[in-house]
């Protein structure tokens, strides 16, 4: 048993010996979705960009590639739209009539701050395409959101009038965007199934004695899906909360802050293009020069 795991070690160190180590910078930008179970959502497309640092090692075709990085994501949901209506109001003249309030075109973002630790397995053919699979454990460090939307207000006199009054802000009908902040909201960690896949182009190649060690750039498309619920929040409040006591007030949560969201699944998915340049730690010298290496 000690003579295998001596032999084990050796092969270790031979094969880092003979490996190519190399570090590197990486950013990255990409369409970001956050997938819900939630009945009154749609994903929309948002946005995430990403600066990451990296280390890189390569033995033959084989390569393993890990490191941190740190992203900013923007993920949006449109929410369906919400009819509410009030009976008990009086206009200025003490006439009853049904306070008509609908809040439509809405939307949520949420910006995410998030730490990324990836590793990641995979080849690289010819010095010319490269292919990763692999884990990369995301956590959320900072979220806020913010919400926006069109609110018509208008006032129904059950037939006392010929039509329905809009359009008059000094009676309280009126129709404006509407907005609403939600300083923090918190996401749960993730781990996420990575693919990347993208060409390799060298760089500064002065001299074919040290082609093999030249700094290089991999240009790849990838995909990552989260494979936990991202859902933190367990909290009581609303949604939309509609406030009557003088005419109309309307505060917007976060769907993933309020109620409807407390037994939600989320998942998160991203897809998009990362550059990734790599510098050997140490030349690799090559005494047939005139041959590929592998």
């Amino acid at each position: 048993m000690k003579r295998v795991f001596a032999i084990y070690l050796a092969s270790i160190c031979i094969i880092s010996i003979y490996a190519q180590h190399s570090v590197g910078v990486s950013t990255a930008g990409a369409l970001a979705w956050q997938l819900d179970d939630i009945p009154v959502t749609s994903p929309a497309p948002g946005g995430g960009c990403e600066v990451g640092f990296n280390y890189h090692f390569r033995y033959k075709h084989f390569i393993l590639q890990t490191g941190i990085g740190v992203s900013q994501t923007w993920a949006v949901q449109n929410i369906d739209s919400l009819h509410k209506s009030h009976q008990s109001m009086y206009d200025t003249e003490g006439v009853p009539f049904v306070y008509n309030s609908t809040i439509t075109q809405r939307t949520d973002k949420a910006c995410i701050t998030e730490i990324s630790m990836p590793v990641l397995l995979g080849i690289e053919i010819n010095r010319t395409f490269y292919a990763l699979v692999g884990t990369k454990l995301v956590l959320p460090v900072f979220a806020s959101a913010y919400q926006k939307a069109s609110l018509c207000t208008w006032g129904d006199y059950n037939g006392r009038y010929y039509e329905d009054f809009f359009n008059m802000p000094e009676h309280g009908y009126f129709t404006q965007n509407i907005s609403s902040k939600n300083k923090q909201i918190s996401f749960a960690p993730d781990v996420r199934g990575c693919l990347e896949v993208g060409g390799v182009v060298p760089l500064n190649i002065n001299s074919q004695k040290y082609k093999h060690s030249s700094p290089k750039l991999h240009i790849g498309a990838f995909v990552e899906y989260g494979f936990l619920n991202a859902q933190k929040n367990n909290v009581s409040q609303r949604l939309t909360d509609v406030n009557y006591s003088q005419y109309i007030q309307v505060k917007m949560n976060h769907v993933y802050a309020s109620d409807v969201s407390s037994n939600a699944h989320i998942n998160n998915l991203r897809v998009g293009l990362r550059f990734t340049l790599l510098f050997p730690v140490a030349p690799v010298y090559d005494k047939n020069c005139n041959c590929p290496q592998y």
